[in-house]
């Protein structure tokens, strides 16, 4: 049986887990070239396309052997996490319902498994029983590590507002390695803090860049995938 723990609990320690990261990227994101770069936050509704005032330089992690991924760490506390390469789903007790249905996952009620979509598959297709990779075992949210490294196809709930980011990766130094990289711009959705909204945010392909073993971006460039979490919409 599944017991959910103290919210306030919950949120105190997630926050102070993710404040450590968020320091320790943000270090890293101080070695980065390139003054063109920008990640720029567009606010939704009418005033959509506009540029907010605040822009701060992407940073870009190695992503495989093949992607790089912006990651987009997030300071509150998820409705729910589902790991694709774990095959777990972890969610806030409270809200159980609303995640279920935003997931578009049925619930095995003999097995308590959630049988969830993956990205791109039709949702209101069935998935039969033993589909290992749309099976996932239900976890308390609190037993969720913020600090893992995210798969991708990896899903999280949010509660907030859809705003529209803007990427540009301008000669940006890839975090660990020797490559820097070049790509965009993109604009893609994501949830901000401060709405009701349940966004679900997913980590994908937005497009390519291209890696040089050059600081100037200037020699021997090859493509590669880059990632990072997007707002589905359907």
């Amino acid at each position: 049986m599944i017991h959910a723990g103290s919210p306030d609990l919950d949120r105190r320690s997630f926050l102070r887990r993710v404040g450590v990261a968020t320091l320790s990227l943000a270090g890293l994101g101080g070695a980065a070239c390139g003054p063109e770069s920008r990640v720029g936050r567009r606010r939704s509704g009418p005033e959509e396309g506009a540029p907010d005032d605040a822009l701060q330089r992407p940073i870009v992690l190695p992503f495989g052997e093949d992607g790089i991924v912006v990651p987009a760490p997030a300071v509150e506390l998820p409705v729910a996490y589902v790991s694709r390469a774990l095959g777990r789903v972890y969610v806030a007790h409270d809200l159980r319902d609303r995640a279920a249905l935003a997931l578009a996952a049925h619930i095995s009620v003999s097995t308590g498994v959630w049988r969830i979509p993956l990205p791109g598959d039709p949702v209101r297709r069935p998935i039969q029983p033993g589909d290992a990779a749309r099976e996932f075992e239900e976890y308390p949210l609190r037993s969720w590590d913020p600090g893992s490294a995210p798969a991708e196809g990896d899903a999280r709930l949010r509660l907030g507002r859809l705003e529209v980011v803007g990427i540009e990766l301008a000669c940006e130094a890839v975090q660990g390695t020797d490559e820097w990289c070049r790509g965009g711009p993109w604009n893609v959705r994501r949830c901000a803090p401060g709405g009701g909204q349940l966004c679900r945010e997913i980590l994908a392909e937005v497009g390519t860049a291209s890696l040089w073993r050059d600081g100037r971006c200037a020699d021997g460039p090859r493509q590669v995938r880059c990632l990072t979490w997007t707002a589905a919409l359907d």
